[in-house]
């Protein structure tokens, strides 16, 4: 759709029921190219159930505009995210990606940016390039290359989803200029 004269692959309302529910169901969710994502008007539920594709790149992007939020959960056995996509929105606690048990893996590459949650605790999470996550992450594991940058943000800890996990404490690790 078209929304203020900009093209957008997909336009999700928040707040607007699809079916019974609100959540949508989506089989594949590609992005390549230049391809947006749009979220507005509230609170969107998307759905990919097992067995089916979450793969961004080029210069895709989800973007969650301010008073919205997205909720994705994803059964897909890899989610990708390359190139340099965007995936978030402007506060971390409006956006939360969800590995459902059959996600076992999350790559992140290029220059690509999260601002959001991630709760996939049966993925393996890879990273190389220079892509740069704000917010926070569980994961099976976690294995970074590149220089890519984990921020956490701290205003999840009053506003941020609620999974039953809160940091309480961290320590910055500074890694040795090469």
């Amino acid at each position: 759709g078209t929304l203020g004269g900009t093209n957008y692959a997909m336009i999700l309302e928040g707040n607007s029921y699809w079916g019974t529910t609100n959540v949508i169901y989506q089989t594949t969710m590609q992005l390549s190219g230049s391809q947006r994502v749009l979220v507005t008007n509230g609170s969107a539920i998307l759905y990919i159930p097992s067995g089916d594709q979450f793969q961004f790149s080029g210069s895709s992007f989800i973007y969650v505009a301010p008073g919205s939020s997205l909720q994705i959960y994803c059964g897909a056995s890899a989610a990708q995210f390359s190139g340099s996509s965007v995936v978030g929105a402007t506060n971390a606690a409006d956006f939360a990606f969800y590995g459902l048990p059959t996600c076992t893996a999350i790559q992140y590459s290029g220059s690509s940016t999260f601002v959001g949650t991630i709760y996939a605790p049966e993925a393996a999470f890879q990273s190389s390039g220079s892509c740069s996550i704000t917010g926070s992450m569980m994961a099976k594991s976690f294995q970074f290359s590149g220089s890519a940058t984990v921020h956490y943000d701290e205003n999840l800890g009053t506003t941020g989803p609620s999974t039953g996990w809160v940091a309480t404490s961290w320590q910055e690790i500074q890694t040795p200029l090469a």
